[in-house]
């Protein structure tokens, strides 16, 4: 019976101590006080500091008739020129994207054929999406069957 009792009072004395403890440090938080607040408000954004994106120009397309040839009758561009072949338009108004994913400035609209999702330029996600197709314009793309993403 002496066992018993002394038990108990170990047992009531612990939790009493983790209750005093416990108590103790609430005690020591809600003293603690909060910093002061700032005098004056958040200062106002100055709009006219942020950098203004300018996208960037699109390449030049050139057509077969511009094009030089090399010594195996290739068609070979001018030298310093940027060319860029247009793709071939489907029935359904799309075009395959480059090896990297991206579209050229004609079809802009980038397409993810698994997720069944279009995004337009200038959206959230449009610079990391890596394209499966790319559509003309928003309408062509709902005209596939595709839904605009929401961000």
């Amino acid at each position: 019976m002496i066992r018993r009792l002394f038990r108990f009072v170990l047992k009531l004395a612990l939790v009493a101590g983790a209750g005093a403890a416990v108590s103790k440090v609430l005690q020591r938080r809600r003293s603690e006080p909060f910093p002061p607040a700032p005098d004056a408000p958040w200062p106002p954004i100055d709009l006219s500091a942020r950098p203004q994106t300018v996208p960037d120009p699109a390449p030049a397309v050139v057509d077969e008739a511009t094009l030089g040839q090399d010594a195996e009758g290739e068609a070979v561009a001018p030298e310093g020129e940027v060319v860029t072949v247009p793709a071939e338009e489907t029935a359904d108004g799309w075009v395959e994207p480059d090896d990297e994913g991206e579209c050229d400035a004609s079809h802009p609209v980038k397409a993810k054929m698994g997720s069944g999702v279009f995004h337009l330029p200038g959206m959230a996600n449009y610079g990391r999406t890596k394209a499966d197709r790319c559509y003309r314009d928003k309408a062509a793309a709902e005209a596939d069957g595709l839904r605009q993403a929401k961000r």
